[in-house]
């Protein structure tokens, strides 16, 4: 028994793939020998539950009594465990990296994700989970971004809930597969066909580079290929990067340790059917306060683990507690009263040493925490010298109206030129998005050319401004 996953209720935490045909489960362990210093990858188990028709469609569940029921088939023939990395179709999942200039670091790339975020999803910012991560590539300044609307993430998780399953992260199906396809330092294209799509993605290091779903109804043999052949051009002018292969999901390569696993466990079946549930238990190796990883649920991967935990945990306080309280009432009344003795004599002891005189240890930490303080002021007038550029956004937004799309901001430094593009429903709502800008207090030399003079409608528009005094900026700091 290990009592060490007792104390503090480590549970093990395998990989669920939810597609519109079926469940599938992968459960990995780490084994370790005395011979061998690193562990050994092992599959505990694979298992499969079929989905009745129209329970999942086009990435979104229509029928969660069906899909709890055949989860709960699932858990039924597996083995105890109750955390679960979730992966889920990508139909309604927006997905993509965001290039940087290398010079874009920490606190101003959070600001620029703040831009994109707000200006750049296709759905609005209250209705969807929105996560992202900066790319381990060092070669790149690359953000990889991850949303999906509210309504398609809570559809999973109440069935997922009333499942008894606990989940740590929600994943795209393309996350999954990337995290196991055999790394190569150039792209490479990967079709899996499913029942009434067809995903083309784009993976390159275990990273999930470019997504697209497109129903087989609009593909025959000739036109598929030209579908690929499309992705592919279109990604490498894009990305600028030759993709080497194209490879359809059945014959998709996997790493050497876990192709070596799933030969030795499936022996001549064919096992790459479980490279997506495979994939996310992947995720489930990781320790928990490393999994940065990109989620769809509404609190981050450690955050969710640690609130199922906490559920879990709780139960046997409870239970616990009741069985104890009588005890520890005697316990108390006890402990007070030897407590009250303890500091009447503590409190005369305190009385007699504070007439003493300060010792040199003493004086020693004084001096540090005063050298202490002397660096935390000067961080902080360290850190008043960055802009706050979510001042630029929020004002911009403010001064939007009804009719006007933004759909990109754009700036270098606080006294330069800043540049603003968007789209209007009308004419008039670009003279009324003008005039609104104009009673900014922050913004001056507002400038809107004449553009696209024949189009009555929708109407693309491009503007300039300048701050009136950039260094309000840098007060945001303070």
């Amino acid at each position: 028994m290990n009592f060490i996953k007792i104390f503090t209720r480590e549970e093990s935490i395998a990989g669920l793939e939810i597609s519109e045909t079926h469940l599938k489960l992968a459960f990995l362990t780490l084994e370790t020998s005395h011979k061998k210093e690193q562990p050994t990858l092992r599959i505990k188990a694979l298992t499969e539950e079929p989905l009745p028709g129209g329970t999942i469609q086009d990435g979104e569940v229509l029928d969660r009594e069906a899909l709890t029921a055949s989860l709960i088939k699932l858990l039924n023939k597996s083995p105890s465990v109750k955390y679960f990395i979730v992966s889920i179709p990508g139909n309604k999942l927006y997905q993509k990296i965001f290039p940087f200039p290398q010079t874009i670091l920490e606190e101003r790339l959070v600001d620029a994700m703040k831009l994109v975020t707000t200006f750049q999803l296709p759905y609005a910012e209250d209705t969807a989970y929105v996560d992202w991560e900066k790319s381990s590539n060092n070669l790149h300044n690359e953000v990889f971004l991850a949303t999906a609307p509210k309504t398609v993430v809570e559809g999973f998780l109440s069935a997922l809930d009333r499942a008894g399953v606990k989940t740590v992260a929600l994943e795209s199906h393309t996350m999954s597969l990337a995290r196991v396809v055999e790394h190569e330092d150039q792209p490479i294209l990967v079709c899996n066909t499913g029942k009434t799509d067809i995903t083309f993605s784009v993976v390159k290091n275990g990273i999930p580079r470019f997504e697209r779903i497109t129903p087989i109804s609009l593909l025959g043999e000739k036109s598929m290929s030209m579908e690929m052949e499309k992705i592919k051009k279109f990604y490498e002018v894009e990305w600028r990067e030759v993709i080497t292969r194209v490879i359809e999901l059945p014959h998709v390569s996997l790493f050497h340790s876990l192709a070596l696993e799933l030969k030795r466990f499936g022996g001549e079946n064919n096992t790459t059917a479980w490279v997506i549930a495979l994939g996310a238990a992947m995720r489930g190796l990781l320790p928990r306060a490393e999994d940065t990883i990109v989620s769809m649920l509404p609190v981050g991967t450690e955050k969710a683990y640690e609130y199922q935990k906490a559920v879990a945990f709780s139960k046997f306080i409870t239970n616990t507690t009741i069985g104890l309280a009588l005890f520890w009432t005697a316990i108390f009344f006890s402990s007070w009263i030897l407590l009250s003795a303890i500091q009447q004599d503590s409190n005369k002891e305190l009385s007699s040493l504070s007439s003493l005189p300060s010792s040199a240890e003493n004086l020693a930490l004084e001096d540090r925490a005063h050298e202490f303080n002397a660096l935390a002021r000067r961080a902080n007038s360290i850190i008043a010298t960055f802009p706050a550029w979510s001042m630029v956004v929020e004002d911009v937004k403010a001064h939007s109206v009804k009719g006007i799309t933004i759909t990109n901001v754009s700036f270098a430094t606080p006294d330069s030129l800043f540049s603003l593009t968007g789209i209007a429903a009308t004419r008039a709502d670009i003279n009324i998005f003008k005039k609104s800008m104009e009673t900014s207090k922050i913004f001056t030399e507002m400038t809107i050319p004449l553009t696209n003079l024949e189009q009555r409608a929708n109407i693309s528009f491009s503007a300039t401004f300048r701050m009136i005094d950039p260094n309000v900026l840098y007060q945001g700091n303070k």
